[in-house]
């Protein structure tokens, strides 16, 4: 009799790997395809990452300046005392700049430079700091999904990687994915998987922290997403040293952007877009909070429903979402919806707020 147990966990890890595998090689295929293209223009969010990493890596400096008179120079740049920076969060090029570091030697040659190729680096970076990590992140959703067979959470998995927009910003060297993915671990971390009990211990919290600091430090919106947490864990009544080890992982976290923001910016509290070197830019982000004011019923509708920028048009996918809060609440309070209808009410009015939304 004491074996039978063993045999059933034994079928069912079998049966996980097999509706897991195969589409996980699937989807991973499907989101590499699009890096073997040749592009013809470059993107300025591309261009400032990728120039800070390969700064980082050859010349440990934050100044953009040698990789700019290779790569050319991104719009997405602020200067300061006559030195170009990136403006955008810097996780993600920190993340690539030992990456760059390792593949340079085997990656063909910019015109006239030393430095390698921009599409080579670009396509390598992309594929093992973007493409697989949000394959990861899909699955990582499906696996969360509470109460189902390994079929509906495969089904689940490979929804979210094709039919939402992460299919999309997987495939750009962007930090969108990324830092979703660290948020998601974050929030799973410290708050727990959907109608399950959650044991929060120190070395969790702290890790889960360290994951919530760092994805800010990957994209400076998710810090929204951050201030839910936090609050959420306050509601909850988190013991004060769990609290405080949660906020000791955070502030690690994001170290890493505070150093870049002193150096490159002048104090750690000051991001890029304050010394936005395109004029244009930099009159948006003069207005209201680095550009974010209050929303208007135009850019609600925009941010929401347009063809231009809508992430309903987008993703109509996600007018299921009512339904799906209105099961969470039903099974189980507004434990677990709460949260994640603040988190998306957040990021709906910060987006709506946006003065070139």
């Amino acid at each position: 009799m004491s074996e039978a147990p063993h045999r059933s966990q034994g079928g069912s890890s079998r049966q996980l790997r097999w509706w897991f595998g195969p589409p996980l090689v699937l989807v991973a295929t499907l989101y590499v395809l699009p890096l073997a293209g040749s592009a013809l223009a470059t993107n300025p969010n591309e261009v400032a990452r990728i120039e800070l990493s390969a700064s980082i890596a050859f010349w440990a400096r934050f100044d953009l300046g040698s990789a700019a008179e290779v790569y050319g120079l991104s719009e997405d740049v602020s200067i300061r005392d006559g030195k170009i920076y990136s403006d955008k969060a810097p996780g993600l090029s920190m993340v690539a700049a030992p990456v760059v570091w390792v593949v340079n030697p085997i990656l063909p040659r910019a015109p006239s430079s030393d430095l390698p190729g921009y599409w080579p680096l670009r396509h390598v970076l992309t594929l093992l700091l973007v493409a697989l990590p949000a394959v990861g992140l899909a699955f990582l959703v499906g696996a969360a999904v509470p109460d189902a067979d390994p079929t509906r959470r495969t089904s689940f998995a490979v929804i979210a990687a094709l039919a939402t927009p992460l299919w999309t910003y997987g495939t750009v060297f962007f930090g969108h994915a990324p830092s979703a993915l660290l948020m998601t671990l974050a929030w799973f971390a410290l708050l727990g998987f959907p109608g399950r009990p959650l044991s929060l211990g120190a070395g969790r919290a702290a890790l889960g922290g360290a994951a919530a600091g760092f994805a800010i430090t990957t994209e400076y919106p998710t810090v929204l997403i951050v201030a839910v947490i936090y609050a959420t864990l306050v509601v909850r009544r988190t013991a004060l040293p769990i609290l405080a080890c949660t906020i000791a992982g955070a502030i690690a976290g994001a170290i890493p952007a505070l150093v870049y923001h002193q150096l490159a910016f002048g104090a750690p509290w000051l991001t890029g877009y304050g010394l936005k070197a395109h004029g244009d830019f930099q009159a948006i982000h003069e207005q209201g909070i680095l550009g974010i004011s209050l929303p208007t019923f135009e850019s609600l509708w925009g941010v929401l429903f347009s063809a231009r920028r809508g992430v309903l048009f987008y993703c109509p996918l996600l007018l299921l979402m009512p339904l799906g809060l209105w099961r969470m609440v039903r099974k189980g309070g507004w434990r677990d919806a709460g949260p994640i209808l603040t988190a998306t009410a957040a990021y709906v009015l910060s987006a709506a707020g946006f003065v070139d939304w």
